[in-house]
């Protein structure tokens, strides 16, 4: 399952809302801890979702500014976890930023940055293709190296070249699978709005999806989880 960040009620500090000052979060009080009444969350928040991305911009690991939101995102949902009571397994998920003018400058940025944040954001974080930009290539290439998880978004894969044929697809899709050590990999399935269009459709079309549902390999068996388990 997952928990869009607009569903719980919670909102950044106007006053507080700049690099300098913190991310706060105001629903202490307001909700009880969600463990125990919600046991199986995946809570991931994308940093395109509102409210976040209208209040502070974007946020991701290849440039200075950008990166000092990235660090102040985490720490906010560190707290809001902790609010929540969500279990080790839930995730945060991020794009890796911009890069268009040098990638490879910005893929080594984005990997001594990793380096940069705190032990629990490095262990709650994953990074996902984008559409414009990073290759789910370019992402293991980063990922790998730091033991962070990739999640493989279909339509992302397509958007900025990405091929369906099975002896391509295959292999790379073992690759993100293998950075999941805790939990089953996780993947984004979803339609454009029109061909060509990078903008999520509501629904999915069953043909856009058919190529990687028969590509698909088979992913390792779930650890078995002694206590709460963030998605199943």
């Amino acid at each position: 399952m997952r928990l869009e960040l607009g569903f719980v009620s919670i909102c950044l500090s106007e006053e507080k809302c700049s690099p300098a000052g913190t991310l706060t979060v105001t629903a202490a009080g307001c909700l009880p801890p969600a463990g125990s009444s919600i046991p199986a969350i995946g809570l991931t928040h994308p940093p395109g979702d509102p409210p976040f991305h209208r209040r502070v911009g974007l946020v991701g690991l290849t440039g200075p500014k950008t990166f000092v939101w990235a660090r102040e995102y985490m720490a906010y949902h560190e707290r809001l976890f902790a609010l929540l009571d969500l279990a080790d397994e839930t995730r945060v998920i991020m794009h890796l930023g911009g890069g268009k003018n040098d990638k490879g400058w910005s893929l080594r940025t984005a990997r001594e940055n990793l380096d940069e944040l705190s032990d629990w954001a490095r262990s709650r974080l994953v990074l996902e293709n984008d559409d414009r930009t990073f290759t789910a290539e370019d992402v293991l290439s980063v990922a790998v190296e730091a033991g962070i998880p990739v999640v493989f978004d279909w339509h992302h894969h397509l958007a900025t070249g990405g091929t369906a044929a099975p002896e391509d697809l295959v292999p790379l899709l073992k690759r993100c699978f293998a950075t999941w050590k805790d939990r089953p990999p996780k993947v984004y399935l979803s339609s454009p709005q029109g061909a060509g269009d990078r903008a999520h459709a509501d629904a999915v079309d069953p043909a856009f999806i058919q190529p990687f549902g028969g590509s698909r390999p088979s992913p390792r068996p779930p650890p078995t989880h002694t206590g709460r388990a963030a998605e199943r």
